[in-house]
Parts: C-alpha cells; structure tokens; sequence
C-alpha cells in the first residue's frame, strides 16, 4: 500500500504471489489489461498456476477463456476429470478428457467424448495399457483394434482372442506367442501349413517344452532338422537328434539324425559329437568347421 505507483504496485504484488505461489494476492492487483499481455492479473494468475494446480484460482480469472485454460491445465495437471467439466467448448472438454485418460486410463471417461475421433483415440490409448475384449469391440480401426485383440490374447492368457484379428500375419503371430505361452500344439496348428510361422511355431514349442515330440509336425527339411537340433542343444544332449528319422531328397545322401548332430557340434563347438555322425564325409565336415 505504500507504493503510490500503480503499475509499481502490481508488479509488487505480482512478485509476492509468485515467491508466496498464493493465488490470492495476485487478486489485489488492478484490473489493467495490456494490448500485448492481456489482465494483468491473469497473467500472475498464469504463473502461480504453472506450480500449484488448483482448481479454486480458475474463477479469479478476469478473461473467461483463460479461466478455461486454467481448469484444462488443472485437469491435466492433477489428473482430475472433474475440472474438465468447467469448460464449456465441447471440443476443449474432449481434449481435456482424451490427457486426462491417458493417465487414468478408464473405458467409461472415453464415452464421455463427444467427437468421435477422439474417442477412438481414447479406446486405442486405454487398449494399449488395459486391452480387454469388451473394449476391442469398441475401436473401428482394424489395425489398433488386431493391436487390441492380440494384446488382450497375452494379458489374459486366452488364445480366443487371435481368432477376432483380421490380419492374417498379426492373426498367425498371436497364435504362435500363445501356443509358447501355453505349451499348445492345437495353436500351432491355427497357422496355414505353407506360412513359415508354422514350422517355426513348432520348433520354439519343442524347445521351451525341451521335447523333440512336436518337431515331427514340421513338414520340411531343413526347418525339420533345426528342430531336432535345437532341442538337442537346449537340453545339451546330442542323442536326441537320433529321433529325427525323416528321409528327404533335398538333403542327399545325408540322414536327418546325421545333420542335426552336426548342428549340434558346431553349435557347442563339441567336435565328439562329430564323431558319431554316421557318415564319414560329414563328419569329416563337421570336425573341420569346428577347428
């Protein structure tokens, strides 16, 4: 009060506010407003409002359209919906309900978006986090509504959800992670015979299950035999590659057995192993790669 100078004063004010972050001081300055500024008081408004979010300064603004800021900023800032409710422009409000979601990540709040984009935004940012099926249903895009199914396959452990995706690569994926996930066969078995996915699909499941059993659903030969062998070196035992008894003429005169073995010795870099390959060539080769 004992400066006589108005702007002078504001300015004292105004510094007090910030240095006190008590919004109510910054009431006691004048109501000037300023061409290239705005209210004077809603600028100090603005700056206290940038460290304490509070809801109750948003109606001491003296521009309405800042005191919707205000309550934008407050919503974002506390991850408060209710605040978003103070504002009157729709479009405002759904913004302002879209950041606050995408910390609260709440189904519900993305039907209170009114502009549809947005809401679709809003299910694919939930879905991302909190995929379920329920709320794949809602999303219209194919792909973040695959996203969603398959997400929803590997929160919840439920192969079911791979047959909702469109997409036959992102369809072919899901059931490949879950036949790992569950140790299932029968999942495998969902991917087409000539997609690469299906032999592939087939070997990781026989090494995390450490059995070469299910590598006798690989239909060729070269994937056949990685099997086999990779199995043998999960559980490091060559003798398994004895089980892969499949003749095929695009590997010549060399047995199945005899070529898994050999993976298996370079892959250990055990030239014993090498040893016990039945053919001399081969073993020769194998010996040889090893050194």
């Amino acid at each position: 009060d004992k400066i006589t100078i108005l702007k002078d004063r504001d300015s004292c004010f105004e510094d007090a506010a910030l240095s006190a972050k008590d919004y109510l001081l910054c009431n006691l300055i004048s109501i000037t407003y300023e061409s290239n500024i705005g209210f004077r008081r809603d600028l100090c408004l603005n700056q206290v409002l940038n460290t304490v979010k509070d809801e109750k300064m948003c109606p001491y603004y003296l521009d309405k359209e800042q005191a919707y800021n205000c309550y934008d900023s407050v919503a974002r800032g506390n991850a408060n919906v209710e605040a978003c409710y103070q504002i009157p422009d729709q479009a405002q409000l759904d913004s302002c309900i879209l950041a606050v979601n995408a910390s609260v990540l709440s189904m519900d709040l993305c039907f209170k978006i009114n502009d549809s984009n947005m809401q679709q935004q809003c299910f694919v940012i939930v879905q991302n986090q909190k995929p379920s099926t329920s709320l794949c249903e809602k999303i219209t895009d194919i792909a973040s509504r695959d996203s969603c199914y398959k997400g929803t396959a590997l929160d919840t452990n439920s192969a079911s959800n791979c047959r909702n995706i469109v997409d036959n690569t992102t369809r072919y994926t899901c059931y490949d992670i879950m036949a790992q996930a569950l140790l299932d066969d029968s999942l495998c078995k969902q991917i087409p015979q000539l997609n690469p996915l299906f032999s592939d699909c087939f070997s990781k499941l026989s090494i995390n299950a450490l059995t070469p059993g299910f590598c006798n659903n690989v239909p060729n030969a070269a994937p056949y035999i990685q099997c086999y062998s990779g199995v043998a070196q999960a559980v490091n035992d060559y003798t398994l590659c004895e089980q892969a008894t499949r003749m095929y003429a695009v590997t010549l005169i060399y047995s199945s057995s005899d070529l898994c073995i050999k993976d298996f010795a370079i892959d250990k870099a055990d030239s014993t192993a090498c040893n016990y390959i039945i053919d001399d060539n081969l073993s020769q080769q194998c010996q040889n790669a090893i050194r």
